[in-house]
Parts: structure tokens; C-alpha cells; sequence
């Protein structure tokens, strides 16, 4: 086989293999997220996209009056953006997130 075949079958196999995972890791199929740390993370991406600094880890939010450190790295937030995008043409920004965030 080419190595662009094997390269297609395995994309494949991962795909099926992060779908499974995804679909029995759940609880309920219900709009809940898992932890705690999953809605923190939403509240830093939605400050993300209501203008805050890419390089700022501090989330106002939490432990007021200083704010607290957030050890997350932004690439996940750049995740679940994208997988927000396509929901914004059926569902507000708010709901758009939180659904992403359950996915």
C-alpha cells in the first residue's frame, strides 16, 4: 500500500477509536459536563471571546479580588471554539459553548 493509504487507514481507525471512547466516557447522553474544571473552562474561553488577552491565565471570576491562575494551555480552548463555530448558525454563543464543551 501507498503510505498515503496507510496514513488514511489509520486517521480512520483513530476516528473510530475517539468516537467509542467519547460515547462511553459519558455518563448520560444529557447537556451535563463531567467536572468542574470542564465549566471553568468555559468560563475561560467565553472571556477568550468577550475580548481577553490570549496570554492572560488569570480568571477574574475566581477567588475575587485577585482573580485565579489558570494552568490550562490555550490550544484546547482554540478546540472548542472550532467545534463551537458550526453550532453558532443553529444556537446563541452561550449555548454554542456549553454544547461544545459536552462534546
Amino acid at each position: 500500500m501507498p503510505p498515503s493509504a496507510n496514513f488514511g487507514l489509520f486517521a480512520l481507525a483513530a476516528a473510530i477509536l475517539h468516537l467509542a471512547v467519547a460515547v462511553t466516557a459519558l455518563p448520560d447522553p444529557g447537556a451535563t459536563l463531567i467536572d468542574p474544571d470542564s465549566y471553568l473552562r468555559l468560563v475561560r474561553v467565553q472571556a477568550l471571546l468577550d475580548g481577553g488577552g490570549w496570554w492572560n491565565a488569570i480568571l477574574d471570576r475566581a477567588d475575587a479580588p485577585f482573580g485565579d491562575s489558570l494552568h490550562w494551555t490555550r490550544p484546547l480552548d482554540v478546540l472548542l471554539i472550532g467545534l463551537m463555530l458550526p453550532l453558532l448558525a443553529l444556537l446563541p454563543q452561550a449555548a454554542a459553548l456549553h454544547w461544545a464543551g459536552v462534546i
